[in-house]
């Protein structure tokens, strides 16, 4: 047996070998088999006289692979017998070493920050069938988005994929076929991993897979499968895998600390818990929690700690995305994770008249289904890619920007910004990458730079520091705001993305001069007022009219140039009577929590068969899982959305309405609109005061106050609703975009100048949920086609807003089950917001928003400037006026402190129990094999 070893190489811009680069034959020699007879030959036959050969060879100065530099070696196996060459086999081989060092995972001597995603098999026409040209485009999207890991959730994958991982760059987490999580439902998730009959099937399910893939040097790691909870197997499978497979590490989640794992690796902990990780009593702690049950653990030392699964991706969610990398940066043995997942897994499905959309669970005439919980990737099934792939990407990026302003020069002639690149890649200096300045204005880029090279920056921490000095020449004096742009580039053709790719940016705030104007009242026609039981009208020249209605308090039209532009809305489902206060939005996935999504859907009255092997017709969710979800809904522990439906804030309507107006002497009419927000049949009441000051000129100031209870959760969103005529479809704004972006997702959009159409800021999510808003928002404005529209804006410098623009209304999104029930209605729906609700991240099963996000309930006052517009006015930031900032008021002291005992008294009643009942049936198994536990259960049951 002869082996020859060539390269090293790597694929080119074109996804092909450079075999330009292969070095000669590295390393060639006649191996002796077995015992140390050659070979021996019988009846045509070729056998050895042992089963496997092993032989130890050293190559000099062989360039490690990783993912940042995949180098590959050509391995050629020639068989021969005698001269005659009777076999001939080739592979691609890569040299690397794994260790854990010091509680740290290792590559080649190197600390190594995993930035994953878990990858289903999944085609949206052929279901587990994906081809080469599927996983090429899935790997090269991986490395755009600057991940370099996959974990194979939660099965070995086709072997094309290992060998294309090998290729372009990727770790991959190789996890054995083994799941039995849906027994978590009878209580008997461990009953295989307990069982010795079942141990063989164990056993095949790890040795097959890693005899397959061992030689294959994109596999960083082998987990011993998923949510199987833990026992004699898995202890087994772990045993055999450290004798006979020593060169990686081995993980498993469902032991939590226990010997069987290598790493410590989670699912879905919250930063602060992970935080907690970094502490060995931690690392070991056991759990009696369902389905997540293990013992105690024994370590003396830290171990990495590698999420399995974090950041539920599930239609609009990976909020919080920053606090997780942020904490992961800041600990030594938090080496990162993988995202779950990577595609939604819908399929294609044509309607009759040929219209095509993606469906989920229960569109294929099931029974027993988990509805949209297959719908949680970072891109659609056609890898079109989710707006929260790219908020990962620029959280994921692995060269980090700082920027330090310093006004300097003479007579601060020049703005001095200090900059510092710093590199986190694992084995790769910046040598690869180019970066340039450029300078916008109010939103708009004004100026750019060369493109500069980078010095040779060390991987792992290495930094370049630099500086930009801007002449003030180079600034326009009425700019309100300045920003300097930092970009990363790829400097030539990769095989993952074209030169010039924008790997990550950074966006720096510049000093400004703040210009602060009254509203000019000159060459204004002077206001009309006139009122009736049924309205309030305001009229001024160049055909401009507002009305307010007396019934609903809502500003129902307003006018410019004798066009109408603020509708009544008649066939929103609200009825909604112009502008108006608004408190709710239509639920996403982590709004919904998993106990209320899975009523919605039916999956609490879902039935197994008889048929299906049950011996009767037996409840899909029944048991320890059904009393649990019964109980936490019993004392108010349920989701954001149930608890907005409880408080009935889908169906607020205004009560109570007062309208004043009254003329200024300045020239102005000032409209107070004072009213109650109330649910038919609920005790809920948010008091709602707007005050309308309309100038000569057309400009509208707004101040809205609201007085939210403190026994109310909080809210979706502080701000208001309106709509507006179709035909002002061409949106314009100047925030971060031009992807939707939310309060807990939002570094990754820039603050420029967007323009897009209405239609464009739909996300069209497999299951329909609020989308499109975007927030850091200056101003934006919605016109026709000759230039005749509305501009809305902060009046009060450094406050922005967030806004919305549809062509279809809050419920129209929350009765849709699938893109084809949205409707496209004639008018537009417009939502701007002073607060709006994060979109949450950590789960979707769970009231997991981060805190610091909510709207907590209180006092709000903001305000807002609404300007008409037409084509000779040229879109710009519009100035700063006087006008209060806003503020909020909390609750008066004694009712924060009620709201909070009766929201902790809640939690108590919630979950003491249930946690109790977990101990009970943790003992309980335990019972069966000890007779003291039988008698710590039956105290316990006693006590209770």
């Amino acid at each position: 047996l002869e082996i020859i070893l060539q390269g090293p190489n790597r694929l080119d811009e074109d996804g092909q070998f450079d075999l330009k680069r292969s070095d000669p034959v590295v390393y060639s020699k006649r191996l002796e088999v077995g015992n140390g007879s050659k070979e021996i030959v019988c009846e045509g036959n070729l056998l050895f006289s042992s089963s496997s050969c092993k032989e130890v060879f050293h190559v000099e100065n062989a360039s490690p692979w990783s993912p940042e530099s995949p180098e590959l070696y050509t391995l050629i196996l020639v068989l021969r017998r005698k001269d005659e060459v009777v076999d001939v086999e080739a592979t691609r081989v890569g040299m690397r070493t794994i260790q854990i060092k010091d509680g740290v995972l290792q590559v080649n001597d190197v600390p190594v920050e995993v930035r994953g995603v878990n990858r289903h098999e999944h085609d949206d026409r052929k279901g587990k069938y994906c081809s080469r040209e599927l996983m090429v485009e899935d790997l090269k999207l991986m490395k755009q988005l600057n991940m370099n890991a996959v974990r194979t959730s939660h099965y070995p994958n086709c072997i094309l994929f290992y060998k294309l991982c090998d290729a372009y760059g990727l770790w991959v987490c190789d996890e054995a076929n083994i799941e039995t999580h849906g027994l978590v439902a009878e209580n008997s998730e461990e009953r295989l991993t307990q069982d010795a009959s079942w141990e063989e099937a164990f056993m095949q399910r790890l040795t097959r897979m890693v005899i397959r893939d061992r030689n294959r040097p994109c596999v960083l790691v082998w987990s011993l499968g998923n949510e199987s909870s833990y026992g004699r197997n898995h202890i087994a499978m772990a045993a055999w895998l450290r004798e006979h497979e020593r060169s990686r590490p081995v993980q498993y989640e469902g032991c939590g600390g226990a010997a069987s794992t290598d790493i410590i690796c989670p699912m879905y902990p919250s930063p602060q818990q992970l935080a907690r990780l970094t502490r060995l009593e931690e690392q070991n702690r056991r759990s009696t929690e369902l389905g997540h049950r293990w013992p105690q653990g024994t370590a003396r030392g830290l171990r990495p700690v590698i999420m399995c699964e974090y950041a539920h991706a599930m239609n609009n969610s990976l909020g919080n995305f920053d606090e997780f990398w942020e904490t992961i940066r800041s600990e030594r043995v938090l080496q990162g994770g993988f995202i779950w997942d990577w595609t939604d897994q819908g399929m294609r499905k044509e309607t009759e008249d040929g219209r095509t959309c993606w469906v989920y669970g229960g569109f294929h005439d099931e029974d027993v289904h988990d509805a949209q919980w297959n719908i949680n990737g970072l891109t659609w099934p056609d890898r079109r890619l989710h707006p929260s792939a790219l908020q990962a990407k620029k959280v994921l990026a692995p060269l980090v920007i700082r920027t330090e302003v310093e006004e300097g020069g003479r007579g601060q002639e020049t703005i001095l910004v200090l900059l510092s690149f710093r590199n986190l890649f694992n084995f790769l200096d910046l040598a690869a990458f180019e970066w340039r300045w450029s300078l916008r204005e109010d939103g708009v880029k004004i100026l750019e730079s060369d493109l500069f090279a980078f010095g040779s920056v060390q991987p792992n921490g290495g930094e370049e520091r630099t500086q930009v000095s801007i002449s003030s020449s180079s600034f326009s004096s009425q700019a309100h705001e300045r920003l300097l742009e930092i970009s990363v580039l790829l400097k030539d053709n990769s095989s993952w993305a074209p030169r010039g790719y924008e790997l990550t940016w950074h966006q720096q705030l510049l000093p400004a001069k703040l210009h602060v104007f009254p509203l000019p009242q000159e060459h204004a026609a002077p206001l009309r007022c006139t009122s009736s039981k049924e309205l309030v009208v305001v009229e001024g020249g160049n055909g401009f009219r507002v009305e307010w209605c007396r019934r609903s308090g809502g500003l129902r039209g307003l006018w410019y140039k004798d066009v109408r532009i603020i509708t009544e809305s008649e066939d929103s489902p609200r009825h909604v009577k112009g502008l108006i206060q608004n408190f709710w939005r239509a639920h996403t996935d982590n709004d919904n929590g998993g106990s209320d999504t899975l009523r919605r859907f039916g999956a609490t009255q879902q039935i197994y068969k008889q048929a299906s092997g049950f011996k009767k017709d037996t409840p899909r969710i029944r048991g320890a899982v059904s009393f649990a979800l019964w109980w936490f809904n019993l004392w108010g522990d349920t989701s954001y959305g149930s608890m907005w439906e409880a408080a009935g804030l889908p169906d607020l309507k205004p009560e109570e309405v007062d309208v004043n107006f009254q003329e200024q002497q300045e020239g102005t009419v000032l409209v107070v609109v004072k009213y109650a927000m109330r649910a038919t049949g609920r005790r809920t009441r948010v008091s709602c005061t707007s005050t309308f000051r309309v100038h000569p000129t057309g400009d509208i100031m707004m101040e809205h106050s609201s007085d939210v209870s403190p026994f109310l959760p909080p809210l979706a969103r502080i701000g208001t609703e309106f709509s507006i005529g179709g035909e002002f479809s061409r949106l314009e704004f100047y925030g971060r975009g031009p992807h939707e972006t939310y309060t807990d997702r939002c570094s990754g959009g820039k603050i420029a100048r967007h323009s897009m159409s209405v239609a464009d800021t739909y996300v069209p999510y497999i299951l329909p949920c609020e989308n499109g808003n975007h927030c850091d928002v200056r101003w934006f404005a919605l016109r026709r086609e000759d230039g005749l529209g509305l501009l809305l804006s902060s009046p009060v410098s450094g406050e922005t807003l967030h806004f919305s623009a549809h062509n279809f209304t809050a419920q129209d999104l929350y009765r849709a089950k699938t893109t084809l029930e949205v409707p496209t209605r004639k008018d537009i729906t417009v939502t701007v917001d002073h607060k709006h609700m994060p979109c949450g991240g950590n789960t979707s099963w769970t009231r997991a928003h981060l805190e610091e996000y909510l709207i907590p309930p209180g006092r709000y006052t903001y305000s807002v400037r609404m300007t008409p517009i037409d084509n000779n006015d040229a879109l710009c930031m519009p100035d700063f006026i006087p006008a209060a900032p806003a503020r909020l008021d909390p609750p008066s002291a004694h009712l924060r402190v009620m709201a909070r005992i009766r929201r902790r008294i809640a939690l108590f009643m919630a979950y003491v129990p249930v946690g109790l009942a977990e101990y009970i049936v943790f003992f309980g198994s335990l019972a069966k094999e000890n007779r003291t536990y039988l008698v710590l259960v039956l105290v316990l049951v006693l006590v209770l």
